[in-house]
């Protein structure tokens, strides 16, 4: 059970090891699309992060999984402790409408992006071992350009046909 959260000395495991690991560091806001975490660029804040582990039998989705989750602060930042070494991922929800995730792995692994599978907004596994602090899991968000929405519009063909289009913007003609 994941009692040292809450100071009993267990890891999340609930085996007597150190339980001193811990897993964390920031969400940022991509603003030049590079994937990487460049000077001035802000932390997204209010973004959930949820942290699974394998459990003790070292498999995913069994009944020993570790499932925890918190809201990055106002910086961007999260950090999980207490954990116990073993196989881990992290996925990031609630990501603001107008923003995607940026290339992953862009560059130099302390401030790159670590997200690889974009549906879940999970990052690949990885090995935390007991008393390691990864504080290199970033994720970076860039807003999404869209198209502008098409709006239906009405038209008569040669034939005296009425048809339905679908107008994406043509401002130049106001009819």
């Amino acid at each position: 059970m994941a009692l040292s959260l809450f100071g009993f000395g267990k890891s999340f495991f609930g085996s007597k090891s150190s339980g001193k690991s811990s897993v964390g560091d920031r969400v940022f806001l991509d603003a030049n699309g590079n994937g990487l975490q460049d000077h001035g660029e802000h932390g997204g804040a209010g973004i959930t992060v949820n942290l699974q582990g394998a459990g003790r039998d070292g498999q995913f989705g069994t009944s020993d999984d570790v499932n925890l989750s918190q809201v990055t602060n106002r910086y961007g930042k999260y950090n999980f402790s207490g954990l116990a070494g073993g196989k881990y991922k992290v996925a990031f929800t609630d990501v603001p409408d107008g923003f995607d995730f940026t290339t992953p792995d862009a560059g130099d692994f302390r401030i790159d992006s670590d997200v690889t599978n974009f549906d879940t907004g999970s990052t690949d596994v990885f090995t935390v071992r007991n008393s390691q602090n990864i504080d290199t899991l970033d994720v970076g968000l860039v807003r999404v350009k869209r198209a502008p929405d098409a709006t239906k519009d009405s038209a008569t063909t040669a034939f005296n046909t009425p048809s339905t289009i679908e107008d994406l913007g043509n401002y130049s003609d106001p009819d």
